[in-house]
């Protein structure tokens, strides 16, 4: 299961876009999730600072300083959007496989497939926060480690590899839907269904 959270950080003022991903998994269950933030720099910037002083990679912090990152962190207002999507990601790749057990060479295949209808719905919903900020999506740079580039290299995005504010963000937004600590205000969208049906019409 993979699950994408989306955080667009808006601002006032024209800025350049910022944008940070990062995936976290969780090894009992295999649930895989994605954080995704975009926003303006000085929006990224003091949404990070607010979580005060201290690292927030949260996989090497301690529980007291997580429980801190996570009391100060909020999408609330008109400045702040979250999204979760959810999306059983080796599952379907899974399922497509077995329907044409001979062409398994097809997984890079499908994976990208399953990529690109996943950003489709990523746009969609980020399109109005772009439109505000006269922005495209291929103007921005995201911010991210080498496990998600697969994704942007997919999608036709920019990315750099970059411990960047925006991929802090990100960090702490898939980290914490590993222990069932999402943060507050964060929407769920479930696309396992559409996505595992869409795949398999187009490869099954």
């Amino acid at each position: 299961m993979l699950t994408i959270i989306i955080i667009c950080v808006a601002s006032g003022d024209y800025q350049m876009l910022v944008a940070g991903l990062d995936y976290s998994g969780d090894p009992q269950t295999g649930t895989r999730f994605l954080g995704v933030v975009i926003g303006t720099q000085d929006a990224v910037s003091s949404t990070l600072k607010s979580l005060g002083p201290g690292p927030t990679h949260m996989s090497q912090v301690s529980k007291k300083r997580r429980k801190e990152i996570l009391s100060r962190l909020r999408f609330d207002g008109d400045t702040i959007i979250a999204l979760c999507i959810r999306s059983d990601t080796d599952g379907i790749i899974e399922k497509v496989r077995k329907r044409k057990p001979k062409n398994r060479y097809q997984t890079r295949r499908i994976m990208s497939v399953h990529d690109q209808r996943l950003y489709r719905y990523i746009y969609d919903v980020a399109a109005p926060f772009f439109r505000q900020h006269r922005h495209d999506v291929h103007e921005v740079i995201f911010q991210c480690e080498s496990d998600c580039l697969n994704f942007t290299k997919a999608n036709g995005l920019l990315n750099e590899v970059v411990d960047g504010d925006a991929y802090k963000l990100a960090d702490i937004v898939s980290w914490s839907n590993t222990r069932n600590m999402e943060p507050c205000g964060v929407s769920e969208a479930d696309l396992r269904v559409v996505l595992e049906e869409r795949l398999l019409k187009s490869f099954g």
